[in-house]
């Protein structure tokens, strides 16, 4: 772990091997060339594809990314492939050209799982406020306006919130509730409408009530129908990945709606550190609410999550914030970025920290570029030259 470096010297080290490296990467060999859309991921050594479907869940990620990389001025090559993906995206994934997505389209392009997703959903609430940003896209708002219209009317519980999708289901889950939050305070940033706001003020009391659990300080993951917590193993399991994400996500709210959320965002963080975080530095997979390692594998996202959690930490004056993510910073390239991997980084790390998948995850470039847009607004603040620093 190197621990010598301060959050200016390696946030400018992440910021530039992403946009520098890794995204140069994806750009060149991510993406299929006739029709536009991403990969699932790029293996270590061997031709980029995925598999037998394309989920449009990633399509809508790498749309964000695409158009951070272009509103950063990152590389020329952003909008093209911007332009190419949301081409795709438009022709393939969307229901009859309406607001709403099938959840993967076969390589063929012809056969569909026809189901719709709310995770999925917030995927593309996300790309289109940044497609607002990067490229003045009055259309995607109009789009994401419909999108929620359709959830609100389709997906919507008594209980509070969406279901999971128009499929059956086992539990319902706090985390496509997380992405809708982080997609409507990103709408929101966007374009300075409140009804978005008020939207994730919704959400902001799911997890006030619901998703955090008084009793242990953790974040819990799966639900009944009614919102409660689900019984048996099920209902005491903690990925400490999406406890950080909730921390960056809880500063966010408070920034923008003024609403204390400290007495949470600083007891999610705390218990991460104490409980859901390796002697390496890591992230374990998954704990329960006792604190007892459940899966002690790790994975890249999370030290994404960790590094935008404690930057936010540091925002609102916790005093060992910086230093946490720069040593968050460190690690992750020492762990996931290989100087003997043909692909740029790794998905996953087994509990030994030996790498148990050498694959690149389309997925993680949200969870990377997510994470840049928080260390260009801790280190943008010091460097007048910054450009385009994040509000």
């Amino acid at each position: 772990m190197e621990t010598d470096l301060d959050i200016e010297s390696q946030g400018r080290r992440f910021i530039g091997w992403l946009s520098r490296d890794a995204l140069s990467v994806w750009l060149r060999a991510g993406y299929d060339e006739r029709s536009g859309y991403s990969y699932e991921s790029l293996p270590n050594g061997g031709a980029a594809c995925s598999g037998e479907g394309i989920r449009t869940r990633t399509q809508a990620r790498q749309s964000f990314v695409l158009s951070v990389a272009h509103f950063l001025n990152w590389t020329p090559d952003a909008e093209r492939r911007a332009k190419a993906l949301n081409s795709f995206i438009d022709r393939f994934c969307r229901q009859d050209g309406g607001p709403a997505y099938f959840r993967s389209v076969a390589t063929t392009f012809i056969e569909k799982e026809e189901s719709h997703d709310l995770y999925d959903h917030a995927c593309f609430l996300l790309a289109s406020a940044w497609r607002y940003r990067a490229f003045e896209d009055l259309l995607a708002i109009e789009n994401a306006q419909a999108v929620l219209r359709y959830l609100d009317e389709k997906f919507s519980h008594s209980a509070g919130g969406w279901v999971e999708g128009n499929y059956a289901y086992e539990y319902r889950r706090q985390n496509p509730h997380m992405h809708m939050f982080e997609a409507l305070l990103a709408l929101h940033d966007a374009t300075g409408d409140d009804m978005w706001l008020d939207k994730a003020d919704d959400v902001y009391a799911l997890f006030v009530n619901h998703f955090f659990d008084r009793k242990s300080g953790f974040l819990l993951e799966f639900f009944d129908d009614e919102l409660n917590p689900a019984r048996g193993e099920a209902g005491r399991m903690v990925e400490p990945g999406h406890m950080m994400e909730w921390v960056w996500l809880l500063r966010w709210y408070e920034r923008v709606r003024e609403t204390p959320t400290t007495p949470y965002a600083d007891i999610l963080f705390e218990n991460v550190l104490a409980y859901g975080k390796s002697a390496s530095g890591l992230l374990f997979h998954r704990i329960d609410t006792d604190g007892r390692v459940q899966a002690d594998s790790k994975r890249l996202w999370p030290m994404s999550e960790l590094i935008k959690a404690a930057l936010s930490q540091a925002r609102a004056g916790n005093a060992d914030g910086e230093r946490i993510a720069a040593e968050a910073i460190g690690t992750f390239f020492t762990r996931f970025v290989s100087g003997t991997s043909k692909s740029p980084y790794v998905d996953q790390l087994d509990s030994r920290d030996r790498v148990a998948d050498g694959r690149a995850a389309a997925s993680s470039m949200y969870h990377l570029v997510s994470a840049a847009l928080e260390v260009l607004a801790r280190i943008g603040a010091r460097r007048p030259d910054a450009e385009h620093p994040p509000k």
